[in-house]
Formats: structure tokens, C-alpha cells, sequence
């Protein structure tokens, strides 16, 4: 490669590499996807708790039927 060619590859090698980063993970983001996860967690155990008490339920029925 002649020196020019050579000077544009890299050029072009450190942009891509520029480009390719991923962007800082910033306090405030964390805290926000911190709150995120948390309210998931949150919801997702209410909503198993109400489905596994619902689902007691019915059983219960179906032997109080088959009684």
C-alpha cells in the first residue's frame, strides 16, 4: 500500500472503531434501569402470586366437585 492508501485505511479503521463503541453508562441511567428492574420484579411477583392463588383455587373446586 502506498502511504496514502495506507493513511485512508486506518482513517477508515478508526472511525468504524469510533462509531462501534457503545455509548457510557451514566449514573442517571443506571438508577433509571435500577427503578426499571425493580418495578418489574415487582409486578411480575404480583401477578405469579395472583395466578398460583387462582390456580389453588380451582383445584379446590375440582375436588369439592368430584366429592
Amino acid at each position: 500500500m502506498t502511504k496514502k492508501t495506507n493513511q485512508q485505511y486506518l482513517d477508515t479503521k478508526k472511525k468504524q472503531k469510533e462509531e462501534g463503541q457503545r455509548p457510557k453508562l451514566t449514573s442517571k441511567k443506571m438508577i433509571v434501569n435500577l427503578i426499571l428492574t425493580i418495578v418489574f420484579i415487582a409486578v411480575a411477583n404480583i401477578f405469579f402470586k395472583k395466578c398460583s392463588v387462582k390456580i389453588k383455587d380451582n383445584k379446590r373446586i375440582e375436588i369439592e366437585r368430584k366429592n
